[in-house]
């Protein structure tokens, strides 16, 4: 009984993280702005799991992708698409060829793309019913969960937000 209870708990406090911003700083080099999020949970089973967080690099954002669903090497022209309840789609392209960690069956990826504002903009309006990861030319669909989809958006939006406050 005991067991059950804590695997509950601990079930729900995955299920319940909050999106927030990490960190904000200025690079003392450069004097770019730079901000960090929490990661968002996409999907997450017993077997798969995918989390997703943005940074920026003064006015460079990224998106990155870690997790254990569709484990495989990335090309330049492997998008990561978002689909949204009107059917339309945004697709981020990786920031250059990236592989994975891990052996055996604890391989995992942490794999970075670019965001454009534009993009951003529309992923924080949207909130995203699915993401088709694209890698060594296969591909998987996610069909995201309804609770954590309105948190990307809510995520992306922080982070515009954020990033307005320097213009």
């Amino acid at each position: 009984m005991k067991l059950i209870l804590i695997i509950l708990s601990l079930n729900c406090w995955t299920d319940i993280q909050a999106q927030k911003i990490k960190k904000v700083e200025i690079d003392k080099f450069t004097g770019h702005k730079r901000i960090l999020t929490e990661h968002i949970r996409v999907e997450a089973t017993l077997t798969k799991v995918m989390n997703m967080y943005l940074r920026t690099v003064d006015t460079t954002v990224f998106i990155s992708f870690y997790g254990t669903v569709g484990i495989g090497v990335i090309g330049t022209m492997d998008g990561t698409t978002f689909l949204f309840p009107n059917k339309s789609t945004l697709t981020v392209y990786p920031t250059g060829i990236q592989s994975y960690d891990g052996y055996g069956s604890n391989q995992y990826y942490d794999q970075q793309y670019l965001i454009t504002k534009d993009q951003l903009e529309m992923l924080a309006a949207n909130n995203p019913v699915s993401v088709r990861r694209i890698y060594n030319s296969n591909y998987v669909d996610v069909d995201i969960k309804s609770k954590f989809s309105p948190k990307i958006s809510e995520l992306a939006a922080m982070v515009l937000n954020e990033m307005n406050k320097s213009e």
